[in-house]
């Protein structure tokens, strides 16, 4: 069984959702919906899709992956395979950054 996690943060300047796990089964509806019921208080602020950890995508992982960059999502990648298999998803090069702490601190 797929194991995927997911933090909200909702800071001042951006709405941050850290993502950690396989993009795939009930997880990705899961987080779908928690954004999704979360961006009518976004207001000006940023998305932020925090990829700590990226593993397995099913078909709608990778469209929920796709449709936040066409929105306009900043997506970050936190190790270099996450960053490349992000790439291979939505075919634009990824930030990079340190690797942060799981869990709820940002």
């Amino acid at each position: 069984m797929s194991k995927l996690d997911y933090y909200i943060h909702d800071g001042s300047d951006a709405f941050r959702l850290k993502i950690i796990g396989d993009v795939c089964g009930p997880g990705v509806a899961s987080v779908d919906q928690a954004w999704r019921a979360a961006r009518s208080v976004f207001g000006g602020r940023v998305l932020i899709i925090d990829l700590v950890s990226l593993g397995a995508p099913d078909e709608y992982g990778r469209d929920l992956l796709v449709g936040w960059h066409r929105i306009g999502a900043k997506i970050i990648a936190r190790s270099e395979e996450c960053r490349a298999l992000a790439e291979t998803i939505i075919g634009v090069p990824i930030p990079l950054l340190a690797p942060s702490r799981t869990g709820g601190s940002s």
